[in-house]
């Protein structure tokens, strides 16, 4: 009888300490879009983990773990109290997944997903800008307004690359192999739902762009 005590407390602490690990990584307060999500099968899609449920729908989906489902609250409190997913910052470094530059990430899910790290993507910001890569972490680049030039003299040692621009809604972006090139690449025009084009190797060493913006 006392084996079975025993080994029944230590599965209820088992139990109990999983449960704490599971609640630490709920979050506060559901997303404002939680309510479409989940009519649209966000909490059963097997494509999200448990973890993902608890980090953005931790009270509308009630398999999150996080305690009973409850009605999501879209006040502005609420908005104001999700900022963006705490890896955003490392997403947007990543040479892998370039978050903000990413080219099937879509805007909508850039604004959403991390707000404040894609903000100058999310906010359409003025003119156009490169992304660069230096070892293993990605920078954005300040934007240039239209018309304007930049020499991005660090390629040319081949220790950065450009590997992908940003454009505004009816931008253009064109690269140049060096200062004097009479000619460059361009990269395709900005949309109002499509704002960033990878860089092809052979253009990764560019030293020049310039941004072309139409009214």
């Amino acid at each position: 009888l006392q084996r079975v005590m025993s080994r029944t407390l230590l599965t209820l602490v088992g139990v109990v300490a999983l449960s704490a690990v599971a609640n630490g990584q709920c979050a506060a307060v559901d997303h404002p879009n939680c309510a479409n999500w989940v009519k649209n099968g966000f909490c059963t899609n097997p494509g999200y983990s448990i973890s993902y449920l608890q980090t953005y729908c931790p009270k509308s989906c009630a398999n999150s773990g996080c305690g009973p489902a409850a009605a999501v609250t879209t006040t502005t409190a609420a908005t104001a109290a999700f900022t963006e997913n705490k890896n955003c910052p490392k997403w947007a470094e990543s040479p892998t997944t370039m978050f903000c530059a990413s080219t099937t990430i879509t805007l909508e899910q850039k604004k959403t997903i991390c707000k404040e790290t894609c903000k100058a993507e999310a906010n359409q910001e003025d003119g156009c800008a490169i992304y660069t890569q230096t070892a293993d972490k990605v920078k954005k680049e300040a934007n240039v307004a239209t018309g304007a030039a930049k020499l991005n003299a660090a390629t040319a040692d081949g220790a950065t690359k450009v590997v992908a621009v940003y454009v505004k809604d009816k931008c253009e972006v064109e690269l140049f192999a060096d200062d004097a090139a009479p000619a460059g690449t361009k990269l395709g025009l900005g949309t109002p739902t499509v704002n960033n084009y990878k860089v092809e190797p052979a253009q990764q060493t560019s030293q020049k762009y310039t941004c072309t913006c139409n009214p």
